[in-house]
């Protein structure tokens, strides 16, 4: 037995500090969305395969899905959150919501908060004061929390603990969610969310991350103004059919597809929404990615070229019961670059990227033969639903034209004197027969007195 023991206990004021200070307003933001997006998946039993997530429209016991709606309202002074999205059970709530990190004894019951830190660190970075009530449709909690005085106690774990209230359940079947509302808001917090750019920026960066889920799921609704989704530009049409692969590995559903991009509202492709989309359980946490992270210019596939790739996407989505094992950071907002899974679908995705890239590529050569049929069917396409073309299955890259007709004639020119010319002309007696029509009739009399005609 040892003589004594040292204390390694967590201090909170370091956890307070240091837990949030490498986070955006922005990512903290996204983080409580996850929360509640997380209690529609549970509550509506919601698949994040790509081949389901876009075409959830019922339950598995065939039942109509009722979308979600989650509600943001951001103000200098304050800042709530609030959704019908199922709510949290007391249990959940006393053995799992407030805990920093998962238990481990079993996998995660969220399936967009990986690693149980991203509720708390959103609440300590927007306030110093937090109230949450959540109700299911049998049962119901709240918790009030000054963060201050909170962490002022901290001589043991249990001090670690918040004090929950019962509640009754919703009142009404379409009532369960959760409201969270956060005061005392720091002074540079204040400044960033009476940023009207900042709101700008926040309802373009909530559309995209959550593309795929506002297509199905829920409805968002920022500063009373309804979020659209950004749908992922990825194209198709008749004549035309993305490459796409898809495998399960370790727990984790992969599904690549690789296109040619949507036109935009000018029928031109935009450099800007071309190159990979990374998704992890249907969340978009890379996009339009042009750099070494998802091959480009990395000896996998070559460097982005704005003129010549901006008819290309991508997407690799990577969706697990247990989103521990997803390639994606503590923010969400990147990859993983050390993460076995992702490392080996890299090779992968320049497999099927490099289908797509040769034929833009062609586009561009001084000597193509690519016909104007080929790219009539190039400007004809149009979006593509994710969903359905996840569910094809394995295929190539894909262009489908007519035959090419096999040509039956050919130019044939040569330089003449023009005093030769003049003689043809004088012999002819057309004095006004032209170089062209000297060369036919000169070539159809070689025909004739060679007896080829």
């Amino acid at each position: 037995m040892p003589d004594s023991y040292a204390l390694a206990l967590p201090r909170k004021k370091f956890f307070l500090e240091m837990f949030t200070r490498d986070i955006s307003l922005h990512e903290c933001i996204l983080d409580l969305i996850d929360n509640s997006i997380d209690g529609f998946i549970r509550s509506r039993h919601v698949n994040l395969d790509a081949s389901h997530l876009i075409a959830t429209t019922a339950t598995p016991e065939g039942e109509a899905i009722q979308k979600g709606r989650i509600e943001i309202i951001c103000s200098p002074n304050r800042f709530i959150i609030r959704d019908n999205c199922g709510g949290i059970t007391r249990s959940e709530a006393e053995g799992e919501v407030f805990n920093f990190g998962h238990s481990g004894t079993t996998a995660p019951a969220t399936q967009l908060g990986a690693y149980g830190i991203g509720l708390k660190r959103a609440i300590f970075k927007i306030g110093d004061h937090f109230e949450m009530t959540s109700q299911t449709a049998t049962e119901g909690f709240s918790v009030k929390v000054d963060v201050d005085n909170w962490s002022d106690r901290d001589t043991t774990l249990e001090d670690w603990r918040f004090p929950l209230d019962y509640l009754p359940g919703a009142a009404a079947p379409n009532e369960p969610g959760t409201i969270i509302t956060i005061t005392s808001i720091p002074r540079d917090i204040q400044a960033l969310l009476g940023d009207p750019t900042i709101g700008t920026a926040l309802h373009r960066v909530i559309a995209q991350t959550y593309a795929l889920f506002l297509s199905r799921c829920v409805d968002i609704v920022l500063n009373d103004a309804s979020v659209a989704p950004t749908a992922i530009p990825l194209g198709a049409s008749d004549n035309y059919k993305p490459a796409v692969d898809s495998w399960e590995e370790d727990g984790v559903r992969v599904t690549l597809i690789a296109g040619l991009a949507a036109r935009g509202e000018s029928n031109e492709w935009r450099a800007e929404s071309a190159g990979w989309y990374v998704l992890c359980n249907g969340r978009v946490i890379l996009a339009a990615d042009k750099t070494e992270l998802t091959g480009w210019g990395a000896g996998i596939l070559p460097q982005f070229h704005s003129s010549k790739s901006r008819g290309f996407v991508g997407i690799a989505s990577f969706s697990s019961r247990d989103p521990l094992k997803l390639p994606w950071t503590t923010t969400k907002r990147s990859l993983n670059r050390e993460s076995a899974v992702f490392l080996r679908v890299r090779d992968r995705m320049a497999t099927v990227g490099r289908q797509v890239y040769a034929f833009l590529d062609s586009l561009y050569q001084s000597k193509t033969d690519v016909t104007p049929e080929e790219r009539r069917v190039m400007t004809a396409v149009s979006q593509a639903d994710f969903g359905q073309v996840a569910a094809t299955g394995p295929a190539a890259f894909r262009i489908s034209t007519a035959p090419r007709k096999q040509k039956t004639t050919a130019r044939v020119q040569y330089d003449a004197q023009l005093s030769d010319l003049a003689k043809v002309r004088q012999r002819l007696r057309r004095p006004d027969l032209s170089a062209s029509e000297i060369g036919r009739q000169t070539f159809e009399y070689f025909l004739k007195q060679e007896g080829l005609q």
